[in-house]
């Protein structure tokens, strides 16, 4: 087993339960009003982890590319 999935494994759901889609789109409300996220624009989200803000960014109009080991 790699060692990113023993540690992002369903363990680590289990233990931060708080870390959701629902978690990642606020999160975005906050990044997109701060920077002025507008649809279409380009980011990138690297070590993106399981792709949740990615995913939000994408939902938001961002045109997000993730990265991660």
């Amino acid at each position: 087993m790699e060692w990113f999935e023993e540690w992002f494994g369903e363990e680590y759901l289990q233990l931060n339960p708080h870390r959701d889609d629902a978690e990642a789109e606020r999160a975005v409300a906050l990044i997109a009003g701060v920077v002025g996220l507008r649809p279409g624009c380009r980011v990138l989200d690297v070590a993106c982890g399981a792709g949740r803000h990615a995913r939000a960014l994408r939902r938001a109009g961002a045109r997000c590319v993730g990265l991660d080991l």
